[in-house]
């Protein structure tokens, strides 16, 4: 009966502290995932970035290669040529951005979960050990009626 006692404390003991272990898990996992949601979001920064030198880069070569041929910067169709490049261009980095914003916003998610779900691994831990402890509770009741009833008889 003693070691079933010190076996239910050692148990109680025991899920007490892995519920700890877990929460603090959790709220690790949480920071972890924050950290990475800025990551993203710097991301989606330097996309944007990128893609206009690239635009810019772009633009200045076919107007040297025009220029160098001795064709007007401003004719119709330099002017075309611009606008569809600029056009492809902020469509292609949009996308990109998005993107890059979807994931930030499904990693914020992901973390605000775990910072949620980290009291309730407390919650649970404190809930296993009372019932660990009244089931104890329970079983020495049924021990102490059995004996009365051995006794009575």
């Amino acid at each position: 009966m003693a070691a079933s006692a010190i076996f239910t404390g050692i148990s109680a003991g025991a899920s007490l502290a892995s519920s700890f272990g877990q929460r603090a898990a959790l709220k690790s996992e949480a920071k972890s995932l924050e950290f990475q949601a800025r990551g993203e979001k710097l991301r989606g920064k330097q996309i944007s970035v990128v893609r206009r030198d690239q635009l810019n880069q772009a633009l200045a070569t076919i107007d040297t290669i025009r220029v160098g041929r001795g064709l007007s910067l401003d004719s119709p169709g330099g002017v075309n040529i611009r606008r569809v490049n600029r056009r492809n261009s902020q469509t292609n980095e949009n996308a990109e951005v998005l993107s890059s914003k979807f994931r930030e916003t499904d990693i914020k998610t992901r973390a605000a979960s775990k910072r949620r779900a980290a009291p309730f691994a407390l919650i649970s831990g404190f809930a296993s050990t009372g019932a660990s402890i009244a089931q104890e509770i329970n079983r020495r009741d049924e021990i102490a009626a059995a004996r009365s009833e051995r006794i009575l008889s």
